[in-house]
């Protein structure tokens, strides 16, 4: 059995040893890569998420339940392939290899941020041109995402 690009195959796996660009990686190594997989993933997706919350937040407190309804919506349906890929990698056996339960956790944790975000932009005293350059911003991202993302190429 061969490996392919740094992923270990059973035969690596048993003796412990990667090879990745020619050298061979031990166990330290793998632990070191999973950690900074693991952290990237968990950080940057709460950080995603606490923006997406100041998206929301600044759409339902300036803009009317109408417009809220209709970014949190936005923002559900950009969320769930997000958040689905977050979960495959931290439970991948060649990334995460975390347990189930522990991904779930963690990424239920990772999303409580949107809560923070809209928090953070609702009780703040935020003046008007702040709030739609904001909302500007995060409608930037989503034309972004529909527009290179989700039509075909």
């Amino acid at each position: 059995m061969e490996e392919q690009a740094g992923v270990p195959t059973k035969e690596t796996q048993e003796h412990d040893v990667v090879t990745i660009g020619g050298a061979a990686v031990g166990e330290a190594d793998r632990a070191s890569a999973r950690l900074r997989i693991l952290v990237s993933i968990l950080v940057g997706d709460f950080l995603h998420n606490f923006c997406d919350g100041i998206f929301i937040g600044a759409a339902f407190a300036y803009c009317g339940s109408s417009t809220g309804w209709s970014v949190a919506t936005g923002t559900a349906i950009h969320e769930l392939a997000q958040e689905l890929s977050d979960f495959l990698l931290l439970t991948s056996p060649t990334a995460g290899r975390l347990s189930v339960p522990v991904a779930l956790g963690l990424n239920f944790l990772s999303g409580t941020s949107i809560l923070m975000g809209a928090a953070t932009i609702i009780y703040s005293d935020v003046e008007d041109t702040s709030v739609g350059l904001v909302l500007a911003f995060g409608a930037g991202i989503y034309i972004y995402l529909a527009a290179c993302e989700c039509m075909p190429r």
